[in-house]
């Protein structure tokens, strides 16, 4: 079939020989229409060509014709420029089957032979090399356009799209989505951990308590004094557990101060290297004058020791190395991005601390779990190590990425930004056992029958006078019969029926001179939050005094209304620390 511009062609070579004789020129009027008719028809065939090319260029598509029976494959200029190839290439079928991703290449086969049987157009998405060595994802489109008298395919057309960008949006958002997941994910575990951990504490108070009780109690080196020394190891050890756990929340106690990592990291370098098995060498590379972060050194102590013994438990019992670096950093938003939880921190100076191993390795699935509390590969694991260091990091406003390939070992990257402000929180030794006692009138205030009994025997076993309410109403109530009565009231933080903000609100209201030492199961920096959401309701309930952690030993001075705040469980010696601090005020 000829087109507009041959049938066009043709029909002036005819008119142009005829002559100008008479008898020829009563075809003139018909020839001309017909000339003026196929000239319309050209023009819109060109018009139409011209909007198809604009169409293929502003959708950037890549077209292709493939000559079934030559295996010569005919592209336009997009479909070079999508993979970055010279104009005046020409392409076999062999050439460009030779692009296709390794992955691709049989699940390319069976829709073309199936197009090739039937009718129907194919729609793959499949990856092309670049030229450059990257891959492009495409999405091709197309069919057989011309078969022979026998139905054989003998040519086949079509379209491809570049969708790069589209599957790069698409994995960015399943990694949102993954990540805010997994941000629902800890946080609730968060709150399971934290509330678990605040029974524990107040079931400890009382085994600790009383398992000190039997030890003083009991003749020195008898059976039973070395049986409640086991009772108060044990309860110790438990109460150890319970903090990981808190640490884990983001309620652990911290105390800040600018630290520079790589001098923490070097004071540990005997008691790291006595944790971990004699085939595994430790290798450090601490960087010099390192920007201070703001951090709780206890802290990172925890997550060094638990990131190596982690490290060094993934070599297991081959020979292998730990490295240890520190240094500095500017890290952009597309890195911070790329934590193992997605967090709101600025692009910036940070100080990277990092733990590499060359053991085992972890696969997608244990790295999705790694941080989850009581999860662990070990036999002997309780799983709390890593997510101990998963709490202290977002305790701290850092940002921590792992890095690990099955075989290949594991790295982990941890960000702490760099501290801006020097200034020291200046803490307390640990209380002396030789406090001067005082004769002082003490109400305990607690819901738990065995803390608040231990409590009275404890405190009347110091020289001080002590009674017990087992609730908010009844304490108010004993306090307001005589305001004058009581030196200092030991206060629950939770109870039922009136919390222990409630009450301290109450107690203020009858004697604005009381003394309140507060007590929790939940750190200080927990306690501190609940009575800060008070002081935004407009009650002055700011947490004060001097903060006992218990066990821990350290106190925190803080400016306030409360005279103290001692964190459960706690030893008698610490209890003893409080109180006198709080009287003595």
């Amino acid at each position: 079939m000829n087109s507009p511009s041959d049938e066009w062609d043709e029909l002036q070579r005819r008119v142009l020989g005829f002559g100008d004789t008479s008898a020829h020129k009563s075809y003139y009027p018909a020839l001309r229409r017909r000339l003026q008719e196929l000239e319309r028809a050209q023009a819109a065939l060109e018009a139409s060509e011209h909007r198809l090319q604009l169409a293929v260029e502003g959708a950037q598509l890549g077209m292709w014709d493939w000559d079934l029976r030559s295996g010569v494959v005919v592209v336009n200029r997009q479909w070079r420029e999508m993979l970055g190839v010279e104009d005046h290439e020409d392409w076999t079928i062999g050439q460009v089957l030779a692009l296709l991703h390794p992955e691709d290449r049989e699940s390319v086969q069976a829709p073309l032979l199936e197009e090739a049987r039937g009718s129907e157009p194919v729609t793959l998405e499949l990856r092309l090399r670049h030229r450059d060595g990257r891959w492009v994802s495409v999405m091709l489109r197309g069919g057989i356009i011309e078969r022979g008298a026998d139905g054989r395919p003998l040519r086949a057309a079509g379209t491809q799209l570049d969708i790069s960008k589209l599957r790069a949006a698409e994995l960015a958002q399943q990694r949102l989505t993954a990540q805010v997941q997994q941000v629902q994910k800890l946080e609730s575990l968060g709150v399971l951990a934290g509330g678990i951990a605040h029974d524990f504490n107040n079931l400890l108070v009382a085994i600790l308590g009383y398992a000190e009780l039997c030890r003083d109690d009991a003749p020195p080196g008898s059976e039973l004094a070395e049986n409640a020394a086991e009772i108060c190891t044990a309860a110790t050890r438990a109460a150890e557990l319970t903090n990981q756990m808190l640490a884990y929340s983001g309620r652990g106690h911290f105390v800040v101060e600018p630290l520079d990592l790589s001098e923490v990291v070097a004071e540990m370098g005997r008691l790291l290297s006595v944790s971990i098995p004699k085939k595994v060498s430790l290798r450090y590379d601490l960087a010099a004058r390192l920007p201070a972060v703001s951090a709780d050194v206890a802290q990172v102590r925890q997550v060094v020791m638990n990131l190596v013994t982690n490290a060094a438990d993934a070599i297991g019992d081959q020979p292998g190395e730990v490295r240890v670096r520190t240094g500095t950093m500017e890290a952009d938003a597309k890195m911070l991005r790329s934590a193992y939880l997605d967090t709101d921190l600025e692009a910036g100076t940070y100080v990277c601390l990092e733990v590499s191993d060359d053991g085992c390795g972890m696969d997608a699935a244990t790295q999705e779990r790694i941080f989850d509390p009581f999860f662990t590969t070990k036999a002997t694991g309780r799983g709390l190590g890593m997510a101990a260091v998963l709490g202290i990091v977002r305790g701290h406003g850092a940002s921590i990425h792992v890095e690990s390939e099955v075989g290949r070992g594991t790295t982990f990257h941890l960000l702490f930004p760099a501290a801006s402000v020097k200034a020291q929180v200046e803490g307390c030794g640990p209380p002396t056992p030789d406090l001067p006692k005082r004769q002082a009138r003490i109400l305990v205030v607690d819901d738990e029958p065995a803390v608040r009994h231990l409590l009275k025997r404890a405190l009347e076993r110091f020289g001080w006078v002590a009674e017990e309410a087992e609730d908010g109403p009844t304490a108010l109530a004993i306090y307001e019969a005589r305001p004058g009565s009581f030196d200092l009231v030991i206060l629950d933080l939770t109870m039922p029926l009136m919390d222990g903000r409630e009450v301290f609100r109450r107690l203020v209201a009858i004697n604005p001179r009381v003394k309140v030492l507060l007590s929790s199961g939940f750190s200080a920096e927990e306690t501190e939050g609940h009575f800060h959401e008070r002081e935004r309701s407009g009650a002055p309930d700011r947490l004060a005094g001097r903060v006992a952690t218990g066990a821990e030993g350290p106190l925190v001075e803080r400016q306030g209304r409360l005279a103290g705040f001692i964190q459960k469980p706690f030893t008698f010696d610490a209890l003893r620390a409080a109180v006198y601090e709080a009287l003595t005020q």
